[in-house]
């Protein structure tokens, strides 16, 4: 099942597109993938992304 992001930096969202999405999936916390046959899946802390992206103390 491919999916698409769209990342927001200025929104600090990450947009996901799904097959047969009508709408994107907003997300602003966490995002987490896991491809078929993959593991461990991988977790993205959102907030924390972007505040390194914008090099803001933590």
């Amino acid at each position: 099942m491919a999916e698409y992001w769209i990342v927001d930096p200025d929104a600090r969202v990450v947009e996901r597109w799904r097959p047969d999405d009508p709408r994107p999936e907003i997300l602003d916390q966490t995002i987490v993938w896991c491809p078929p046959g993959a593991s461990p899946e991988l977790v993205i802390d959102l907030p924390a992304y972007f505040a390194r992206a914008w090099a803001e103390e933590g």
